[in-house]
Protein backbone atom coordinates (compact mmCIF):
# COMPACT_ATOMS: atom_id res chain seq x y z
CA UNK A 1 0.00 0.00 0.00
CA UNK A 2 1.28 3.45 -0.91
CA UNK A 3 1.90 5.89 1.91
CA UNK A 4 -0.81 8.46 2.56
CA UNK A 5 0.42 11.85 1.27
CA UNK A 6 1.53 14.06 4.16
CA UNK A 7 1.76 17.85 3.88
CA UNK A 8 3.45 20.07 6.44
CA UNK A 9 2.44 23.75 6.58
CA UNK A 10 5.48 25.88 7.35
CA UNK A 11 6.58 29.51 6.95
CA UNK A 12 9.50 30.10 4.58
CA UNK A 13 11.70 31.67 7.24
CA UNK A 14 10.99 29.09 9.94
CA UNK A 15 13.71 26.58 9.17
CA UNK A 16 14.13 25.32 12.73
CA UNK A 17 10.56 24.03 12.95
CA UNK A 18 10.84 22.46 9.50
CA UNK A 19 14.05 20.71 10.53
CA UNK A 20 12.39 19.43 13.71
CA UNK A 21 9.35 17.92 12.04
CA UNK A 22 11.53 16.55 9.23
CA UNK A 23 13.48 14.57 11.85
CA UNK A 24 10.25 13.29 13.40
CA UNK A 25 8.85 12.12 10.07
CA UNK A 26 12.14 10.70 8.79
CA UNK A 27 12.54 8.70 12.01
CA UNK A 28 9.28 6.94 11.09
CA UNK A 29 10.26 6.53 7.43
CA UNK A 30 7.48 8.86 6.34
CA UNK A 31 7.91 11.08 3.29
CA UNK A 32 6.22 14.47 3.25
CA UNK A 33 5.72 17.58 1.16
CA UNK A 34 6.30 21.03 2.60
CA UNK A 35 3.49 23.52 1.99
CA UNK A 36 4.69 27.16 2.24
CA UNK A 37 2.38 29.05 4.59
CA UNK A 38 0.90 32.44 3.64
CA UNK A 39 0.98 35.61 5.63
CA UNK A 40 -2.41 37.19 6.21
CA UNK A 41 -1.45 40.27 4.20
CA UNK A 42 -0.42 38.19 1.17
CA UNK A 43 -2.94 35.41 0.55
CA UNK A 44 -3.96 34.15 -2.92
CA UNK A 45 -6.58 36.21 -4.77
CA UNK A 46 -9.08 33.34 -4.84
CA UNK A 47 -9.46 33.46 -1.04
CA UNK A 48 -9.59 37.24 -0.52
CA UNK A 49 -13.38 37.62 -1.12
CA UNK A 50 -14.05 35.04 1.58
CA UNK A 51 -12.21 37.16 4.18
CA UNK A 52 -13.61 40.53 3.07
CA UNK A 53 -14.93 42.33 6.15
CA UNK A 54 -13.90 39.47 8.41
CA UNK A 55 -13.14 40.45 12.02
CA UNK A 56 -10.33 37.93 12.42
CA UNK A 57 -6.73 39.15 12.44
CA UNK A 58 -3.96 38.88 9.88
CA UNK A 59 -2.39 35.91 11.62
CA UNK A 60 -5.63 33.94 11.63
CA UNK A 61 -6.29 34.82 7.99
CA UNK A 62 -2.83 33.63 6.97
CA UNK A 63 -3.26 30.38 8.88
CA UNK A 64 -6.77 29.83 7.48
CA UNK A 65 -5.80 30.55 3.87
CA UNK A 66 -2.78 28.24 4.14
CA UNK A 67 -4.98 25.33 5.18
CA UNK A 68 -7.61 26.18 2.56
CA UNK A 69 -5.04 26.18 -0.24
CA UNK A 70 -3.50 22.92 0.95
CA UNK A 71 -6.97 21.35 0.90
CA UNK A 72 -7.85 22.84 -2.48
CA UNK A 73 -4.61 21.57 -4.02
CA UNK A 74 -5.72 18.03 -3.13
CA UNK A 75 -8.55 18.36 -5.65
CA UNK A 76 -5.97 18.90 -8.41
CA UNK A 77 -4.48 15.48 -7.69
CA UNK A 78 -5.82 11.93 -7.64
CA UNK A 79 -5.21 11.56 -3.90
CA UNK A 80 -8.14 9.89 -2.11
CA UNK A 81 -6.91 11.08 1.30
CA UNK A 82 -4.37 13.58 2.61
CA UNK A 83 -2.79 14.21 6.01
CA UNK A 84 -2.14 17.86 6.89
CA UNK A 85 0.19 18.76 9.75
CA UNK A 86 1.40 22.04 11.16
CA UNK A 87 5.12 22.33 11.75
CA UNK A 88 4.90 21.97 15.54
CA UNK A 89 3.28 18.51 15.38
CA UNK A 90 4.87 15.79 17.53
CA UNK A 91 4.14 12.25 16.35
CA UNK A 92 3.49 9.09 18.34
CA UNK A 93 6.03 6.30 17.87
CA UNK A 94 3.45 4.16 16.05
CA UNK A 95 2.15 7.03 13.88
CA UNK A 96 3.31 5.37 10.65
CA UNK A 97 1.60 2.12 11.58
CA UNK A 98 -1.63 3.95 12.29
CA UNK A 99 -1.60 5.64 8.88
CA UNK A 100 -1.20 2.24 7.22
CA UNK A 101 -4.39 0.82 8.71
CA UNK A 102 -6.56 3.88 9.35
CA UNK A 103 -8.19 4.42 5.91
CA UNK A 104 -9.38 0.81 5.80
CA UNK A 105 -10.96 1.07 9.26
CA UNK A 106 -13.09 4.16 8.65
CA UNK A 107 -16.89 4.18 8.09
CA UNK A 108 -18.12 5.10 4.64
CA UNK A 109 -19.46 8.44 5.86
CA UNK A 110 -16.15 9.84 7.14
CA UNK A 111 -14.80 13.17 5.88
CA UNK A 112 -12.19 14.30 8.41
CA UNK A 113 -10.27 12.48 11.15
CA UNK A 114 -8.80 14.62 13.91
CA UNK A 115 -5.36 13.35 14.93
CA UNK A 116 -4.81 15.87 17.72
CA UNK A 117 -6.95 16.82 20.72
CA UNK A 118 -6.01 20.08 22.41
CA UNK A 119 -8.18 19.32 25.45
CA UNK A 120 -9.64 16.10 26.77
CA UNK A 121 -13.21 16.10 25.47
CA UNK A 122 -16.01 13.60 26.15
CA UNK A 123 -16.19 11.10 23.31
CA UNK A 124 -17.76 7.82 22.22
CA UNK A 125 -15.61 4.87 21.14
CA UNK A 126 -16.90 3.71 17.76
CA UNK A 127 -14.38 0.97 17.06
CA UNK A 128 -11.21 -0.54 18.46
CA UNK A 129 -8.36 -0.06 16.00
CA UNK A 130 -5.12 -2.02 15.71
CA UNK A 131 -1.91 -0.48 17.07
CA UNK A 132 -3.58 0.39 20.41
CA UNK A 133 -5.90 3.13 19.11
CA UNK A 134 -9.67 3.69 19.12
CA UNK A 135 -11.82 5.38 16.51
CA UNK A 136 -14.02 7.94 18.27
CA UNK A 137 -16.72 10.54 17.75
CA UNK A 138 -16.87 13.67 19.85
CA UNK A 139 -19.64 15.16 21.95
CA UNK A 140 -17.90 18.48 21.32
CA UNK A 141 -15.46 18.66 18.43
CA UNK A 142 -12.06 19.94 19.64
CA UNK A 143 -10.56 23.10 18.16
CA UNK A 144 -7.18 22.60 16.55
CA UNK A 145 -5.48 22.30 13.17
CA UNK A 146 -2.24 20.70 14.37
CA UNK A 147 -2.95 17.44 12.57
CA UNK A 148 -5.83 15.85 10.65
CA UNK A 149 -6.65 13.58 7.71
CA UNK A 150 -9.23 14.50 5.06
CA UNK A 151 -10.84 12.95 2.00
CA UNK A 152 -11.76 14.61 -1.29
CA UNK A 153 -15.37 15.29 -0.30
CA UNK A 154 -14.20 17.23 2.73
CA UNK A 155 -11.78 19.27 0.61
CA UNK A 156 -14.61 20.09 -1.79
CA UNK A 157 -17.09 21.07 0.94
CA UNK A 158 -14.74 23.12 3.08
CA UNK A 159 -13.17 25.12 0.23
CA UNK A 160 -16.51 26.18 -1.26
CA UNK A 161 -17.20 29.90 -0.99
CA UNK A 162 -18.14 30.89 2.54
CA UNK A 163 -17.62 34.13 4.53
CA UNK A 164 -14.83 33.23 6.96
CA UNK A 165 -15.70 35.04 10.17
CA UNK A 166 -13.85 32.80 12.65
CA UNK A 167 -10.43 31.20 12.87
CA UNK A 168 -10.21 27.89 11.04
CA UNK A 169 -10.00 25.76 14.19
CA UNK A 170 -13.37 27.22 15.29
CA UNK A 171 -15.04 26.81 11.90
CA UNK A 172 -14.03 23.14 11.88
CA UNK A 173 -16.13 22.65 15.02
CA UNK A 174 -19.36 23.47 13.14
CA UNK A 175 -19.84 21.02 10.23
CA UNK A 176 -23.35 22.26 9.42
CA UNK A 177 -21.90 25.53 8.14
CA UNK A 178 -20.24 23.69 5.24
CA UNK A 179 -22.75 21.04 4.21
CA UNK A 180 -22.46 18.79 7.26
CA UNK A 181 -19.18 16.85 6.99
CA UNK A 182 -18.63 13.89 9.31
CA UNK A 183 -15.86 14.19 11.91
CA UNK A 184 -14.07 11.30 13.61
CA UNK A 185 -11.05 11.19 15.86
CA UNK A 186 -8.38 8.83 17.12
CA UNK A 187 -7.68 8.15 20.78
CA UNK A 188 -5.16 8.33 22.27
CA UNK A 189 -4.28 11.21 19.92
CA UNK A 190 -1.35 10.14 17.69
CA UNK A 191 -0.32 13.79 17.28
CA UNK A 192 0.66 16.12 20.09
CA UNK A 193 2.16 19.57 20.02
CA UNK A 194 5.65 20.84 20.77
CA UNK A 195 5.88 23.52 23.49
CA UNK A 196 5.21 27.09 22.43
CA UNK A 197 2.85 28.57 19.87
CA UNK A 198 2.97 27.37 16.28
CA UNK A 199 4.38 29.98 13.94
CA UNK A 200 1.65 28.98 11.47
CA UNK A 201 -1.02 29.87 14.04
CA UNK A 202 0.68 33.16 14.88
CA UNK A 203 1.36 34.48 11.37
CA UNK A 204 1.09 38.26 11.58
CA UNK A 205 0.97 40.46 14.61
CA UNK A 206 0.26 39.19 18.11
CA UNK A 207 -2.84 41.00 19.45
CA UNK A 208 -2.99 42.58 22.88
CA UNK A 209 -5.97 42.06 25.20
CA UNK A 210 -7.77 45.22 24.10
CA UNK A 211 -7.50 44.19 20.47
CA UNK A 212 -8.77 40.70 21.29
CA UNK A 213 -11.86 42.17 22.98
CA UNK A 214 -12.43 44.50 20.02
CA UNK A 215 -12.22 41.61 17.56
CA UNK A 216 -14.56 39.51 19.70
CA UNK A 217 -17.17 42.28 19.60
CA UNK A 218 -16.75 42.74 15.84
CA UNK A 219 -17.09 38.99 15.40
CA UNK A 220 -20.46 38.94 17.17
CA UNK A 221 -21.79 41.76 14.98
CA UNK A 222 -20.42 40.13 11.83
CA UNK A 223 -22.02 36.77 12.64
CA UNK A 224 -25.39 38.35 13.48
CA UNK A 225 -25.41 40.20 10.16
CA UNK A 226 -24.31 37.11 8.23
CA UNK A 227 -26.89 34.83 9.82
CA UNK A 228 -29.62 37.46 9.40
CA UNK A 229 -28.90 37.72 5.67
CA UNK A 230 -29.59 33.99 5.28
CA UNK A 231 -32.51 33.70 7.68
CA UNK A 232 -35.74 32.47 5.99
CA UNK A 233 -37.68 35.31 7.66
CA UNK A 234 -36.22 37.67 5.08
CA UNK A 235 -37.87 35.69 2.29
CA UNK A 236 -41.10 35.51 4.27
CA UNK A 237 -41.10 39.27 4.85
CA UNK A 238 -40.39 40.03 1.22
CA UNK A 239 -43.13 37.70 0.01
CA UNK A 240 -45.83 39.16 2.24
CA UNK A 241 -44.79 42.76 1.91
CA UNK A 242 -43.49 43.36 5.42
CA UNK A 243 -40.62 45.87 5.61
Amino acid sequence: MNQIPIYVINLDEDRSRLDAISRRLNARNLAFTRFPAFRGTNIPERWKPQFEGSPIGDGEIGCYASHLQCMADMLDTDEPVRVILEDDAVLADNFAGLLEILPGCLPDDWNIVRLYMNKRRPFHIRENLPKGFDLITYKRIPSSTTGYMINREFARLFTNFYPRSMAIDLDLKYPYLFGSFQTYGVFPPPVSKSPGQSKVESIGRHPNKALVRKRWFRLQIYQIRTISSWFPFRRFSKRYGRK
